[in-house]
């Protein structure tokens, strides 16, 4: 009784992998991913067109990263099936990876899917002149952003994230 389960670590991670992946997307959709309800009522008193851009390119953003992990995974998952790879303790407890890796990818292309549905939702119900103005703003929050990662690319890529794996 004094000793641990096996396997039990391996269960718990792949198991907040594959439950974050499955509900991620439906998150997005209701609208319930963490945010600063402050700077968006606040922007939503100053400026309705700040408030929209600034939703544009987190969706933009989002859509943009899930994008990149779907895509990651792809490779992973391929490997993982053909391989037959398995986690665990040899001849104790082992169990395959490919479904876990096939959850990631599946909730990270709904996941895409949805921030494009929300970025398409959110010129809808904004009148022409202000969609131009979101338009203009979000392109230059994302030429910023763009310089930013250009300019930081170097210190980002010497972080040695290469062990960071999905």
């Amino acid at each position: 009784f004094s000793a641990p389960i096996r396997g039990i670590t391996e269960i718990s991670a792949y198991s907040l992998v594959g439950a974050t992946f499955l509900q991620i997307a439906n998150s997005i959709r209701k609208d319930r991913m963490t945010r600063v309800e402050v700077i968006k009522n606040f922007l939503r008193k100053k400026s309705v067109t700040l408030q929209y851009s600034l939703e544009a390119m987190v969706s933009i953003t989002g859509a943009i990263v899930m994008f990149l992990i779907a895509r990651a995974s792809w490779s992973k998952l391929q490997n993982a099936f053909l391989e037959s790879e398995l986690v665990g303790v040899p001849g104790e407890f082992s169990f395959v990876v490919w479904p876990l890796r096939l959850l990631v990818l599946f909730g990270s292309s709904a996941a895409v899917v949805v921030f494009i549905y929300q970025i398409y939702e959110k010129y809808l119900f904004i009148d022409v002149v202000a969609r131009e103005r979101v338009a203009v703003l979000s392109a230059i929050i994302l030429f910023g952003c763009t310089v930013l990662g250009v300019l930081c690319f170097n210190e980002l890529m010497s972080l040695s994230l290469n062990n960071f794996t999905i």
